[in-house]
């Protein structure tokens, strides 16, 4: 008797899970793995939108210089509309000479990761008889990946003196920007090497150290200005990753310049090599 109940016991034992518990087992994983997959779908659109942020904070600094450094090459012969409230698309062009901005190729008007929707002039001041006045370029950033954050990002927008022919043909001869020239000021210096210091890079061109917030105040392989005198004449001598930045960095740690939001691996093509001097 003791022996057939220890092999009920057995077998009873052997039995495994009931269909309730491998039900009840799977929807808790379905759950589970549904909320993972969530959090990782929320957690990728908010890097996204963090670098949508980044690239527009760049296309800003891009937008800037280009009319502040540029402003009658990218204006010249422009025709001004006559009234105030006539908007008028134009193309805008980088240094390299390639459209940032072109309205008859729509597809092509990308930034970093963003899409530029529009650049536009409006009338501002230059009215009736005038030859001076004022007009407002403004650009419209959007993105084009979603979540995360808005779709749609601050537009860019700077009032510009200019100076047209006459009143009939109305096309711009000479402009300048609110900010002047001192807006890109600074010469970049080639350093020594990665340790050598600001004071002492600019000190040997008998120049003093320069933070910009348009230029940055260093340079690497990874983070390579395009705009500041002799940005083309800097020496990337540990080697370049990626193609021309729109500033320099400004952050030098350890002999290293980065770019803020940069991922810092400190490889060979971090280490600086020219600082920012006036």
């Amino acid at each position: 008797m003791s022996y057939i109940f220890k092999l009920k016991s057995k077998k009873n034992n052997e039995r495994g899970f009931s269909l309730i518990q491998v039900v009840v087992a799977a929807s808790l994983m379905s759950v589970i793995s549904l909320g993972i997959a969530s959090l990782i779908h929320n957690q990728s659109q908010n890097i996204n939108y963090l670098e949508d942020r980044l690239s527009h904070q760049n296309l800003k600094i891009e937008f800037d210089a280009l009319v502040n450094s540029l402003c009658l090459k990218q204006l010249k012969d422009l025709q001004i509309p006559k009234l105030t409230k006539e908007i008028k698309k134009i193309k805008l062009v980088r240094t390299d000479g390639n459209d940032l901005y072109n309205p008859y190729t729509p597809d092509q008007n990308n930034f970093e990761m963003l899409k530029i929707d529009r650049v536009t002039i409006q009338n501002v001041t230059l009215l009736g008889s005038l030859l001076n006045g004022r007009i407002e370029l403004s650009l419209y950033p959007k993105r084009i990946r979603r979540g995360g954050g808005p779709t749609e990002l601050k537009p860019f927008k700077k009032e510009i003196n200019v100076t047209i022919n006459n009143t009939l043909q109305r096309k711009v001869t000479g402009c300048n920007s609110q900010e002047g020239s001192d807006y890109l000021k600074g010469t970049w210096v080639n350093a020594t090497d990665s340790s050598s210091s600001h004071a002492a890079t600019c000190a040997k061109e008998g120049l003093s150290p320069l933070v910009s917030y348009a230029l940055g105040v260093c340079a690497s392989g990874e983070v390579k200005p395009r705009f500041g005198k002799n940005a083309d004449k800097i020496n990337y001598k540990y080697g370049t990753w990626g193609g021309l930045n729109v500033t320099g960095g400004d952050i030098v740690a350890n002999g290293m310049c980065y770019h803020h939001g940069q991922k810092r691996d400190n490889d060979g093509t971090d280490r600086l090599v020219a600082y920012l001097c006036d």
